[in-house]
């Protein structure tokens, strides 16, 4: 099994190496890539462990089997208390390990790779791994693992850390208000646009999509399943949008469409509704546009994005 997932990772390296490198055109790259989905979806069935109810989970299974350790877990620090999100490992630790996080809630940095050792104010009998994964302004995400194991790897440990955070950049659970840099960033590029193409003859049609029910209908066929909607959906915003259309990805389930217009047309770029399946099942999707005359508009347009539920 584990040389079956080695197999997995490096073909998936080359495949994109070779891509990257111009060996492969697109269309090889795609059914090589679908070749190595099919793989994949192979694997995921034997390795996630039965009654685990989604990725994460999995994961959490993996990271104990690969580095020694007994228990693995994300964890959610909202309003000066820890709470479980998932894991995998024995059930009766969980109140220790919550326990140890909270005796120890004020020498845990939000930022930066921590550990909590035995005696330690914890009763717990191994070291405990702490890993930033995600934060916002009033709540922030760990990653969390228990071992007693010198082949323990630190190193590991961080690259799982890091993965989760990857998924949580993607605002796979996305919270209102966005965190601070990631907002400020998105605001910038949108005034810079603004700015460049606002003058006497031309204007900026916004349109602002939301996919409602994404998390609830497909959160348990997993995070690969969700990356693959939202991919789709930026494809048919581009097949349905001028090609000057600047394209947002402000999260999973929203996303910014900013269009040139002339200053004096009524004309909506969309000349009509979008329809967004899935795996045969329908998508549905809200949408507000606002024309923007002006770069100084750009705070009531995010107004408008902040308060689009």
């Amino acid at each position: 099994m584990k040389s079956d997932i080695k197999k997995l990772i490096f073909s998936t390296q080359k495949t994109i190496k070779d891509y990257s490198e111009g060996l492969l055109s697109y269309e090889e790259a795609k059914d090589e890539y679908e070749n190595l989905a099919r793989k994949y979806r192979e694997l995921q069935k034997e390795t996630i462990p039965e009654g685990s109810t989604g990725f994460i989970r999995g994961i959490c299974y993996h990271h104990n089997s690969e580095n020694f350790s007994i228990f693995s877990g994300l964890f959610a620090l909202t309003e000066n208390e820890f709470e479980l999100v998932s894991y995998y490992g024995d059930d009766k630790i969980n109140s220790k390990i919550i326990e140890t996080l909270q005796n120890n809630q004020k020498r845990i940095p939000q930022s930066e790779f921590s550990t909590v050792l035995p005696g330690e104010n914890s009763s717990l009998s191994q070291i405990l791994y702490i890993y930033p994964v995600w934060r916002s302004i009033n709540k922030a995400v760990f990653f969390i693992a228990l071992s007693s194991s010198d082949y323990f790897s630190t190193e590991k440990f961080r690259f799982i850390g890091t993965f989760f955070g990857e998924i949580f950049k993607a605002s796979l659970f996305n919270e209102k208000p966005m965190s601070v840099n990631y907002f400020e960033n998105i605001k910038q590029k949108i005034v810079d646009i603004l700015t460049e193409t606002i003058n006497e003859t031309y204007s900026v049609a916004a349109h602002v999509f939301s996919l409602k029910l994404i998390d609830d209908v497909f959160i348990h066929m997993g995070i690969l399943s969700i990356l693959e909607i939202s991919d789709k959906f930026v494809e048919i915003l581009k097949k349905n949008f001028p090609e000057s259309a600047h394209i947002f990805v402000l999260s999973l389930n929203e996303y910014l469409v900013l269009t040139p217009i002339l200053r004096k047309s009524s004309s909506n770029p969309l000349k009509k509704r979008l329809e967004f399946t899935y795996r045969d099942i329908s998508i549905p999707y809200e949408v507000i546009q606002l024309k923007i005359d002006s770069p100084d508009a750009v705070y009531q347009l995010i107004q408008k994005m902040c308060r689009f539920k």
